[in-house]
């Protein structure tokens, strides 16, 4: 598992854009900069949810695939295969590896992004 980067910004903006949840982002971005009590596994399974119900484009359900591997360090497919159980334990295990800090950053900063149209 490896940390956010700033190049993960660009990614998630492509994902977010690609499946249409600009919206919901920005309402996740505003509930966590307002201190709603969330902790990191849920921010960052209600951003894959808002993404995975935003994917009728399969270019966003590609890049979410490429996104995850690339962040948990795993092929693609091989998260793809996985049992859902054992998948969302590895999603769960990435948001906790994400400090809190960078992951409120990373909100904050693709929100910023994607209100600037």
């Amino acid at each position: 598992m490896r940390g956010l980067k700033g190049s993960d910004l660009f990614t998630a903006m492509r994902i977010v854009r690609n499946a249409g949840v600009q919206e919901e982002i920005q309402k996740l971005s505003q509930e966590i900069a307002a201190g709603k009590k969330m902790n990191q596994s849920q921010v960052g399974a209600q951003m894959i949810i808002a993404c995975v119900c935003g994917c009728a484009n399969p270019k966003a359900e590609a890049e979410i695939w490429n996104f995850l591997g690339d962040l948990t360090e795993k092929p693609a497919n091989e998260l793809k295969d996985m049992d859902l159980e054992d998948l969302m334990k590895v999603i769960e295990e990435l948001t906790e590896h994400i400090s809190k800090y960078d992951f409120k950053n990373f909100f904050k900063q693709l929100s910023r992004l994607i209100s600037a149209k």
